[in-house]
Order: structure tokens, then sequence, then C-alpha cells
């Protein structure tokens, strides 16, 4: 696999209403090295859009989540023209994105729920149709942070934040990867997991605030210096993952909060760091976007 497409959140102060970058990317392995380049999404609402998250794809279309006050699910073809910019207002902080079997499956961050989306129902009757919740924990608000879904061994797998004992999402020690089929904590003790991945039968996640990948198992794949680890790939032979810059303010509650991910001094600028055959090649984002949230070969 030589292509991957990758996305960014938290990135409207990159955008400009005449440059519909930093959204949205492509990165190519070419003679060892790693390239980026840009794709402009051309959308009615974009100034609307703050960043774009969970990428799913089918044989046919692109499936992204985007940021925005009413969440929004842009599909895309093959060429990556936008078909649809569809708006989720039932789904707060639609984030992570799973297309397996027929079925689109979004991760409602805000809401502490995972739901199935019927596509063509949604399309033909409307934004508020189309959705069956299949998880959720109750809430119907962020107390676990929920963000990243995967299919592993034939279930329904997500990685979540766990509860926070004070107002900060630095405060959860608990972050967990869980089968909602089964009700199952497969992982758990994580500091901020996103991106699982599920490979040959085996369940990799990114442990972000320890800035590094895992094995369900707990063994470390890679672990990095500075920076919180996000988006990932992995095969027999590649592993590609995303690091982003830590948060000196917190997102959910526009606040200071110090935190930053790199035990107490700000992680290091984004970027893509590609293992392969024991070589490592590293590709630098930095005033592309702070922040990367998903990878998926093309």
């Amino acid at each position: 696999m030589n292509s991957f497409l990758i996305s960014f959140c938290n990135n409207r102060k990159n955008k400009s209403s005449d440059r519909k970058s930093g959204l949205l990317g492509l990165i190519t392995l070419k003679n060892k090295h790693l390239t980026y380049t840009d794709i402009c999404l051309e959308c009615e609402e974009f100034d609307e859009i703050n960043g774009i998250t969970g990428l799913a794809q089918c044989n046919d279309y692109y499936y992204l989540a985007a940021q925005s006050k009413h969440s929004k699910l842009l599909v895309l073809n093959k060429q990556f023209e936008l078909i649809h910019c569809l708006s989720l207002e039932p789904i707060k902080g639609a984030h992570s994105v799973l297309y397996n079997n027929g079925n689109l499956y979004l991760v409602a961050t805000k809401q502490d729920r995972v739901v199935k989306y019927n596509f063509n129902k949604g399309i033909r009757a409307g934004i508020n149709a189309g959705f069956e919740t299949v998880f959720e924990i109750g809430t119907l608000a962020d107390t676990h942070h929920i963000n990243s879904i995967c299919m592993h061994q034939g279930d329904i797998i997500i990685s979540a934040f766990g509860s926070k004992e004070k107002e900060f999402w630095m405060f959860a020690e608990e972050g967990y990867a869980l089968n909602i089929n089964s009700n199952t904590k497969l992982i758990s003790g994580l500091k901020q997991p996103h991106s699982l991945f599920s490979y040959n039968n085996e369940l990799y996640v990114c442990d972000s605030s320890k800035k590094r990948v895992i094995k369900e198992n707990g063994q470390v794949i890679t672990q990095v210096e500075h920076g919180y680890t996000r988006g990932l790939y992995i095969d027999d032979s590649v592993l590609l993952f995303g690091t982003s810059k830590g948060r000196v303010v917190s997102h959910s509650q526009n606040k200071y909060v110090g935190n930053i991910s790199d035990q107490g001094i700000l992680a290091g600028e984004s970027g893509v760091t590609l293992i392969q055959n024991d070589q490592t090649s590293h590709i630098s984002l930095q005033g592309i976007a702070e922040e990367v949230y998903d990878i998926m070969p093309v």
C-alpha cells in the first residue's frame, strides 16, 4: 500500500474561504520517502466545517465524519470529489466511521453511543431518518469520550477515555477498548486511546497520551519521544501512524489546561511516521495542521 488518506481535526484557523484545504490530504510513499498532497473539498457548507475525523470506505465511495455545529457526513468518490454533504443533526460529535457489510456505523462522542446509519433511507427520508442505536452508555453526553471503532474477529470494538475524576480529560486514567457485542473490555488502563486497528486477528490501539502504539496483550509496538499518537495503519510490512501537537486549551471546555500530552512540555509538531522493513520515514505536517485524526489506505 503506497497511498493513504489522512484527516485533520480542530483546524479551522488554517482554513480560508478561497482555500478549501487543511482538512484532508494524501500521504504517498515513493522511493522510501513520504510526500503530502492537500485535497481540496468543495462544499457549500465548508466554512462550518472545523475538521475531518473518521474515515471509511466501500468499493465506490469514501465516507468522512466532519466536525461542525451539526455533525456532517461527507461522501466522496474515488477521485475525491464530493458527492453528498449530509447534516446529521441527531448525531452529536461524530468521530470515527466504520463501513462493514453494507452498514455504516458512526461514533457519537458527545452522546456516548454508536449508531448504525441506513444511508439510502437517510437520503430518501431526510436527515433525521435512518439511525439505529447499537450501543449506548445511557448518558447521552460525553462522559466516556467514545472516539474510535473497528471490526475485530466479527465483532464491533470501540475505544474510550473512560470516566474522568476531575473536569478535564487529562484526568481520565482508565481508557479502554470494549467489545460492544459482548460488552467485554479487551484492553484497560489506557490513557486517552484512539485509532483502533484490527489486523491478522490482533487488535492494536494508539495509547495516545502515553505516546505509543500497543497490542491488545500490552506489547508496545512503537514509542515516540514527543507527540500524541493518533491515526494508525498496520499490515505485514508497514506500521504507519500519526502524531499531533499537544493541546494547551481544552476543546471541550474552552479553558486553559496546560496539559499537554508530553509529560509537562508541549508536544512536538504534527506528522506521520512510517516504519517498513526496520527503516523509518517521517514527514512533518507543520503549517498544514496541528492535529492528525485518522489514516486510511487508498
